[in-house]
């Protein structure tokens, strides 16, 4: 289950900083 936690926490930090960093790419465009 641990091992599951993680997992979960890493693969929602990779979203958060993937949506933020979508986001100033569009940001930058304008």
């Amino acid at each position: 289950m641990m091992t599951f936690g993680i997992m979960t926490v890493a693969v929602v930090a990779f979203a958060v900083i993937a949506f933020a960093g979508i986001n100033l790419g569009i940001n930058a465009c304008k």
